[in-house]
């Protein structure tokens, strides 16, 4: 009976994602069926889940985003996106993720107004979180990442600890697929292998991206 459940919820929010984005129905149910395990957990907790999605521009990646913002966290206005080409040097990473450090260059109401990931993570408490352009960014980024990833916490200036458990992260390379995505492989998850070596990216990053979890559109 568990499994025709899930396969009633698959099918519930692929229908309710594709007629939300019109996006490529294969990958839809790929992506509804891993985040499947937010709705199963056995022990009622929810983890964190992530996503590394090739072939949608800023437009597809937002449409993307407040689809799931809606169907999963029941607000598309749940969404925060961040261009990683905007936090390129290590200073705009350090504001972004509200590091202690940056307080040495700007006083707190000069970087008050600024996108503050950890801030908008604790106020609403679970989000859809798109950092675009992943391998463009600073690798001070990556490193705050591979943190959330691991713990699924982190703590902020102030020594708060701000949960991330609760939120779906989708990262997104500026490269197409054509670029470094090699082929992909027949299984049940029909996930791709990539080329990893054509991204900028840390290997400890790269480390944490699931295979069952890179999703091509094109």
């Amino acid at each position: 009976m568990l499994k025709e459940n899930n396969l009633i919820m698959i099918d519930n929010n692929y229908e309710l994602l594709r007629l939300e984005t019109g996006l490529s129905e294969k990958v839809l149910k790929e992506i509804v069926y891993t985040l499947k395990s937010r709705s199963s957990n056995s022990y009622g907790r929810t983890d964190l889940t992530t996503m590394f999605v090739v072939g949608l521009d800023t437009e597809q990646l937002l449409l993307l985003g407040k689809a799931i913002a809606k169907v999963y966290l029941n607000s598309r206005k749940l969404v925060f996106h961040a261009d990683m080409k905007d936090y390129s040097n290590e200073l705009d990473s350090k504001i972004l993720f509200r590091e202690r450090e940056a307080l040495y260059y700007y006083l707190p109401e000069e970087i008050k107004g600024l996108p503050d990931i950890l801030n908008e993570v604790k106020i609403k408490k679970q989000l859809v979180i798109i950092f675009e352009n992943i391998d463009i960014g600073h690798f001070n980024n990556q490193h705050h990442l591979v943190k959330i990833i691991d713990n699924q916490q982190v703590s902020d200036m102030h020594g708060e600890i701000v949960d991330f458990s609760k939120s779906i992260i989708i990262f997104t390379p500026s490269k197409s697929k054509e670029d470094f995505v090699l082929q992909k492989v027949k299984t049940n998850w029909g996930f791709y292998q990539v080329d990893w070596s054509k991204l900028k990216l840390k290997s400890e990053f790269i480390g944490r991206i699931n295979d069952r979890s890179i999703f091509s559109f094109k």
